[in-house]
């Protein structure tokens, strides 16, 4: 049985997921896209498979690169 065909499991996505982000030194987003797409994982599915920790990381970096809006009240960096 080849191991790209088991199940994804969340314990092996977010394995999988920080194992790609400390290899390639790239962020939690793009590896989340490069597992998908190697895997062939429907990014539907990524919601149900993130945990809160990377779902917090996830959060600020969308928020950084003007993907989400920030807060009221979240502290910013002057421009």
């Amino acid at each position: 049985m080849n191991p790209e065909l088991t199940i994804m499991t969340q314990e092996r996505f977010i394995s999988t997921i920080e194992r790609t982000v400390a290899e390639k030194n790239i962020s939690y987003l793009d590896a989340i896209m490069h597992v998908c797409e190697n895997s062939g994982l429907e990014l539907e599915m990524v919601p149900r498979l993130i945990s809160p920790r990377i779902k917090k990381i996830l959060t600020s970096e969308a928020t950084n690169l003007n993907l989400l809006k920030r807060r009221q009240n979240e502290p910013r960096l002057p421009i």
